[in-house]
């Protein structure tokens, strides 16, 4: 092994590369958390001779080391020896319990720091599910290059007050042996050192402010008056690639006597997959085929540069009015109409979404007759190499989608079935708010914050990939709830969220799908005048 990839690391010393290792509570065939033991001379090259001793404790019966990723749990120790700079491996059995565990590991003697093992979340009581007597934080969102903090802040009611806690109790496979979560309830708003403009209408970039440590728990006692807060922060910034855009992790939130809620990170701003081809299809559904159709969606809603006027067609030369991604996931960004006649002066508006009164010229009643097939060349609205994605059949009515070609269904929902404001198949999805650097910073009215404005950010709905077996378990994409202008005014704002599909219902109606507190649709028909939102997939 060459240099460490820690610059803290000493010349002259024998160190390890962490403090913290978590383990998933499901034991995996081939180790997928080590460390790396570095041996340095006092010139920083490294020293091959040094020798030393990892150990674990004997009494803590579910965890050995090795040498060797693949080795058995039998075969595995409670102490290695070695010479030089070494990878060690942590060799786990299940935890089948709900409770995490947790136990030291030692060099040369000397406490290093310590493991963690998740308990099975997946079985704790409610933590699939969202409070429903008070708003919470669903998620938070970094970019690829982004470890700043995101602050979660909820208000409780007095019912679900007390003891809390939260911890990082998952994390896949793309996060390495030097990457990492790490959580804080110092430095918190108020404080010393912190944003002196939090939860104002202008404070500070997120990324200015850091998370120091490498805490995996967190604890305190919330009430009515004192809400849950703490910080969330990443040690290293994220290298996408084309098979894994983005990375994820999930928090466990327990709060008001055995309650327990997810909190879901994603690192990664690229589109993604949530269900991927291939996924399983949960009981109950419409969906008899394997996945097949399922595409990588972007995590931001669609925007333009300039609002209340049309948007260039992609690629379009010269560049005068493009249609882009908002800045943030929690972010409305603009409305746009299902798709017009070729002839029409509003082709392509990008109507304003952050006003309650009618836009000027907005009208419901214009729209073509004809299918995506037909029209869509001349109205689609997204970047060059995005898209809406599909509710089947793009060239015809069709008022029941197949849904083995329904991208939008197969790709969000645990759950696909077939018909119009089918609301039992979002078990996979929770409703709450998104720290994602913006959302999380300013002061929260009525579940919307820089209201009135251009960057207007809500409270929504949060899919995520419920099947363990897949490699973009815990994958995440998060829908806020903006509203729709129905006859031109701007209504459900922070209540209901409706987005487009390029798949019609019949002449007048487009096929969509909408996100609320109570539930979501997989299938929603709107006539094709009013305004709704536009979620961009990756073309194939």
């Amino acid at each position: 092994m060459g240099r460490p990839e820690r610059s803290d690391i000493s010349p002259g010393t024998i160190t390890v590369t962490t403090r913290n290792i978590m383990i998933s509570y499901n034991a995996q065939a081939q180790a997928a958390k080590s460390l790396s033991v570095y041996a340095l001379k006092a010139d920083g090259s490294p020293d091959l001779n040094a020798s030393w001793k990892l150990s674990v404790p004997a009494t803590q019966s579910w965890l050995k080391i090795s040498f060797d990723p693949n080795a058995a749990f039998a075969a595995a120790s409670t102490t290695l020896e070695a010479s030089g700079s070494r990878k060690v491996y942590f060799i786990s059995e299940d935890n089948t319990n709900t409770a995490y565990r947790e136990a030291a590991f030692y060099l040369n003697g000397a406490k290093a720091g310590n493991v963690y093992q998740s308990g099975n979340f997946e079985n704790l009581p409610g933590v699939n599910n969202t409070p429903t007597t008070f708003n919470t934080y669903a998620g938070a969102f970094w970019r690829a290059n982004e470890t700043g903090e995101r602050i979660i802040n909820i208000a409780v009611d007095g019912a679900n007050g007390g003891a809390w806690t939260a911890y990082v109790a998952w994390r896949d496979a793309r996060w390495g042996d030097s990457d990492g979560i790490t959580l804080s309830v110092d430095g918190l708003p108020g404080t010393t050192g912190t944003d002196p403009n939090i939860y104002t209408n202008n404070p500070g970039n997120a990324e200015n402010y850091t998370v120091a440590g490498d805490d995996l728990f967190v604890s305190g006692n919330a009430s009515a008056s004192i809400p849950i807060r703490f910080r969330i922060g990443l040690t290293s910034t994220y290298t996408p690639n084309m098979d894994y855009p983005a990375r994820y992790a999930v928090i466990v939130l327990s709060y008001g006597n055995n309650k327990h809620q997810k909190i879901y990170l994603r690192q990664g701003e690229d589109a993604d997959y949530l269900l991927r081809n291939g996924d399983p299809v949960g009981a109950g559904s419409d969906l008899k085929n394997p996945r097949t159709v399922t595409r990588m969606f972007s995590p931001y809603n669609l925007t333009a540069d300039m609002i209340n006027v049309q948007v260039d067609k992609p690629g379009a030369v010269p560049v005068v009015n493009p249609g882009q991604f908002t800045d943030y996931p929690s972010q409305a960004g603009a409305i746009f109409q299902w798709g017009l006649s070729d002839n029409s002066s509003y082709l392509r508006y990008a109507w304003n979404a952050y006003s309650s009164e009618k836009p000027a010229n907005f009208s419901a009643d214009n729209y073509s007759s004809n299918y995506w097939g037909m029209v869509g060349a001349n109205n689609e609205t997204c970047p060059p190499g995005y898209r809406r994605p599909n509710d089947g059949n793009t060239s015809v009515a069709d008022a029941t989608p197949t849904i083995t070609a329904s991208e939008l269904r197969q790709s969000l929902f645990q759950k696909p079935v077939i018909g119009h404001n089918k609301t039992s198949d979002i078990p996979n999805s929770v409703w709450g708010y998104y720290a994602d650097g913006f959302f999380d910073r300013r002061p929260i009215t009525n579940t919307s914050v820089a209201s009135g404005t251009k960057e207007v950010a809500y409270i929504g709905r949060l899919f995520f990939n419920p099947n363990t077996g897949s490699d973009h378990y815990n994958a995440s994409v998060f829908f806020p709830a903006a509203g729709q202008r129905y006859t031109g005014a701007l209504t459900d704002a922070g209540v209901y969220g409706y987005y487009w599909t390029s798949s019609a219902y019949n002449a007048t109606n487009g096929w969509g799908f909408l996100v609320r507190s109570s539930d979501g649709s997989s299938g929603y028909y709107m006539s094709k005048g009013i305004g709704a939102f536009v979620r961009c997939v990756r073309q194939p």
